[in-house]
This record gives C-alpha cells, sequence and structure tokens, in this order.
C-alpha cells in the first residue's frame, strides 16, 4: 500500500517503546508495593538509620535500561519485518513458513524462560527452607514473654561485695512485685548476646598454663534457669543456697561435658577458676564443685553459631555490679519497659535501664537477614513464573494462529478436539521441560553460590527442587489449556477458508 521500509521500522519500533514505557510504570508500581511489603515483612528495616525508599538514580537507571531493551530487542524482528519480500508474503502459504521462523525463536525464548524460572523458584525454596530452619533452631531458652536490658553506670566505687549483693536483691524483690511479672534474673550476659572467654583447669588433669581451655563464663542469678526456662540435663541447678561462704558450685553446659568430660561423671569433677572481684584482677584459682549439667544456650551472636562450651557461676558466690536484668511476665513485655526503668533508677544509685529488648526482637534481628534473602529470592522467583506463564501463553497463543490452517485440516481430517488440545498442550510441555532441563544447571551452580548462607540443607535441596518443579508443569499446563481450548473450538470449514 505504498509504505517504505523506514516507515514500517519506525512503526514497529514506536510500538515496543509504548509496551516498554507503560510496563515500565507497570514496573514502578510493582517496586512500590514490593518494597512496602518489604517493610512490613522485615520491620527492622524501617529505622532511623536506615531509610527505605525508591531511590530515583536506581529508578531512572532502570527506566534507560528498559528503554534500551526495548530498542535492542524491537531492532530486530522490525529490521525483519521491514525487509520482507512483497511478492513472497502475499503468496498461499507463506504465512505458516514465517509462523515456524518465528516459532522456534519464541520456543528458545520461553525456554531460557522457564530455565531462569526454574533456578529463581528453586533458590527461593532453598531459602524458604534454610528460614524455617533457623526458626527450628534450639535455642535452649523460651523467648516468649522476656524483656532484657542492660543496667548501665559509671560508677566505679565497687568494694563491697557484700552490699552488691544486698543491692541485686533489693531491685530483684522490686522488679517481682510489679504486677504481671513471674520472674527475673541478673547476669552477666544475655542469651544470643555472644560470649566470653575465661580459662579454667579440671582438677587432677594437669596442663600447662599457656594451654588452659576456655570457657563462656557466665555470672547468673539462681532465679536465672527459671526465667529463660533453662532444662536442666543431670545434677542440680543453681539456688539460693549457693551462697558467699559455702561450698563453691558451677553448672556447665552439655557441649562442655562433650568437649572436655568426655567418659566421666560430670558431678564428680571440680574445676579450677579464678575469682572475679570489681575494680581488680581475678583472684587466685580456686576449686568450684560441678552440680548440675544444664542443656546447650545458643550464646553465639547468630543463630547458625553453634553453642560454646558455657560455665553457670552463681552471683551470690561471685557479686558483680555490670550486669543484665531479664524478666518473664505474663503482660506484654513492651508495656512493663517504663515500670522497669523506674524501678532501676530508683534502687540503684547511678544506674540506668538501657538497650531494652525482648527475647523475640533479638531473635528477629539475628534472621533479619535471612528474611530479607528469602523475601527478595521470593519476589524474583514469582515474577520469573508469571513472566513464564506469560511467555508460555503467548507462543501457544501465536501458534494457534499461526497453525489454524493445519488445525483446520486435522479437523476436517477427522481429529477430534481432545486431539487438538493434546497436540497443543503437548507443544507447550515440551517447552517447559526442556527448558527446566536447562535450569537444572543454573539450580546446581546458585546452590554452590548459596551455600554458605544456607542453613540445615544441601547445595540442592531435592524436595525444594520437587514442589518447583510441579509448580511449574503445572503453569505450563495452565498457560497451554487456554489457548489449546481456543483451537479445539476452530472450525474447519472457516479455516481452511481463511487460509
Amino acid at each position: 500500500m505504498g509504505a517504505t521500509r523506514r516507515q514500517i521500522f519506525a512503526q514497529l519500533i514506536t510500538e515496543s517503546l509504548t509496551l516498554a514505557i507503560l510496563g515500565g510504570a507497570v514496573g514502578i508500581a510493582l517496586g512500590w508495593v514490593i518494597l512496602k511489603l518489604a517493610i512490613a515483612l522485615l520491620p527492622n528495616l524501617g529505622t532511623a538509620e536506615a531509610v527505605i525508599q525508591l531511590n530515583l538514580p536506581v529508578l531512572y537507571f532502570a527506566l534507560g535500561v528498559t528503554l534500551l531493551a526495548s530498542v535492542l530487542f524491537g531492532c530486530v524482528p522490525a529490521w525483519q519485518a521491514a525487509r520482507l519480500n512483497l511478492s513472497e508474503t502475499l503468496k498461499q502459504g507463506s504465512r505458516s513458513v514465517t509462523g515456524r521462523g518465528r516459532m522456534r525463536t519464541q520456543g528458545l525464548l520461553v525456554m531460557a524462560e522457564f530455565a531462569l524460572a526454574l533456578t529463581l523458584l528453586a533458590g527461593a525454596g532453598m531459602a524458604l527452607h534454610s528460614f524455617w530452619n533457623l526458626t527450628q533452631i534450639d535455642l535452649g531458652v523460651r523467648t516468649d514473654d522476656i524483656v532484657t536490658g542492660w543496667m548501665e553506670t559509671s560508677r566505679h566505687d565497687f568494694t563491697n561485695p557484700g552490699q552488691i549483693s544486698a543491692d541485686a536483691r533489693q531491685l530483684l524483690d522490686k522488679v517481682r512485685s510489679l504486677p504481671g511479672v513471674q520472674s527475673a534474673a541478673l547476669a552477666t550476659s544475655m542469651p544470643l548476646d555472644g560470649n566470653g572467654s575465661f580459662p579454667f583447669s579440671i582438677v587432677g588433669q594437669p596442663v600447662a598454663v599457656v594451654d588452659r581451655p576456655v570457657a563462656d563464663y557466665q555470672i547468673v542469678t539462681p532465679s536465672y534457669f527459671e526465667t529463660f526456662g533453662v532444662r536442666l540435663v543431670q545434677g542440680r541447678l543453681l539456688n539460693d543456697n549457693d551462697r558467699a561462704g559455702g561450698p563453691q558450685a558451677v553448672v556447665v553446659s552439655q557441649s562442655f561435658v562433650d568437649r572436655f568430660l568426655r567418659g566421666v561423671n560430670p558431678l564428680d569433677q571440680r574445676l579450677l577458676l579464678g575469682k572475679l572481684v570489681p575494680n581488680q584482677r581475678p583472684g587466685p584459682a580456686s576449686e568450684w564443685q560441678v552440680v548440675g549439667v544444664f542443656h546447650d544456650i545458643r550464646n553465639g551472636q547468630h543463630l547458625t553459631d553453634k553453642a560454646a562450651p558455657q560455665i553457670f557461676v552463681p552471683y551470690w558466690q561471685v557479686p558483680w555490679p555490670w550486669t543484665g536484668l531479664a524478666v518473664r511476665t505474663v503482660l506484654d513485655p513492651g508495656l512493663i519497659s517504663g515500670s522497669l526503668r523506674d524501678v532501676v533508677a530508683h534502687t540503684l544509685t547511678g544506674y540506668s535501664f538501657t538497650h531494652v529488648r525482648t527475647m523475640q526482637q533479638m531473635v528477629n534481628t539475628q534472621m533479619t537477614g535471612d528474611r530479607f534473602g528469602m523475601v527478595l529470592f521470593a519476589g524474583f522467583a514469582v515474577l520469573a513464573l508469571l513472566l513464564s506463564a506469560l511467555g508460555i501463553y503467548g507462543v501457544m497463543a501465536f501458534a494457534v494462529v499461526q497453525r489454524s490452517h493445519e488445525i483446520g485440516l486435522r479437523m476436517a481430517l477427522g481429529a477430534q478436539q481432545r486431539d487438538v488440545v493434546l497436540l497443543i498442550l503437548t507443544d507447550g510441555m515440551k517447552l517447559a521441560l526442556a527448558g527446566a532441563g536447562i535450569g537444572l544447571v543454573g539450580v546446581i551452580v546458585l546452590g554452590h553460590l548459596m551455600r554458605s548462607t544456607l542453613y540445615g540443607i544441601h547445595f540442592v535441596d531435592l524436595g525444594s527442587l520437587a514442589v518447583v518443579a510441579l509448580a511449574l508443569v503445572a503453569v505450563a499446563v495452565v498457560a497451554s489449556y487456554v489457548p489449546a481450548r481456543r483451537s479445539a473450538r476452530v472450525d474447519p470449514i472457516i479455516a481452511l477458508r481463511q487460509e
């Protein structure tokens, strides 16, 4: 009709750019929604230090890449369309020849989309499985309804151990009298808050001073075990009878027994420990009787850190003025923080109650990175799955249009609707399975790259991979079934007449 090749090329490029701009607008809206969803799922991201919002330079870069991609990937088909031979195009049947070439190209694209979707979905499955494993880790303590904080002070005039103990008892009594408080305890460290090494020796096992083993050393009040729900493995836990002037007693963790007391009865062992004194160097080592073994408590700075061997000594035998306070309450832990600050400030001169957190907040903080990785992978995987579904649907729908003459001929020769549906479904499944096979390579590579970030699973998680593969097959079936049903409704007479 007189159009030049330049006009055809320009028209197709304009259409490609229009689609890119519309898609970019939808992408910006989706980005905003995903950002709000991520902040809702990861409340720790919304802190004053970390302002999470759409970044304009990044947004402009993404829009530029989108437009560039539309131009680059739109040029090839536009150039091919502009160079069509007019006489060959008008010949009968040439449409089918051209369609077959396009189908091969689009088929390769769909295979690539499915390979990418399988890789990202498998990564999301592994991240989700790893996150689930993290939530099932035995911390060794209860985390519900517990408030923790640190009693900070600038005082250094602590010379009377008896006064330190008296102040601590008075503080615990007042805290326990608060409404809703079930128990309260003092400790030099809280679970999941890191550990400190302290040298010791086992009586009867001579060892050079430079080779003395070390363990996590904590000073705790006897109520620590009730407050955190620590489980007893053997012997007894510390109690109020373990006081100044009495026999020096300690309890150790199961990991301590496994590493240092294997093959012997731990309750028959004694440890050589230096006694801590405020503002002084540790005193000479003395013997402490092991009276009990408790279940391991996770005391690293990440949930995946193995529990270090631990030694707990009674606060009443080693009074220490710089400790944390843990409170179990039947009320909302967030509501009692103000009361605890007031009690500490009015009971202990020069003290303040700071860094107040619930145990659940401490767990959530340590899981923020893992949760973010899971949300990120899941978001990309869902988008990849959506693209794959749209891709295979587009190819199958295009195939129905291009093969309408063939389908009409088949039905004119006696093919049933179910035969046509099965034909189109088979073609779609071939593309999906071929893409999934290629994606297995990506799954293995991604598994190796993620291995250091996964917990409790191998680099290829067969369970997640099976679920992902089934999801992709289901998507391929649905995306192929709609155009397949449409093809089955083709009137053979009309199809043959149109061709």
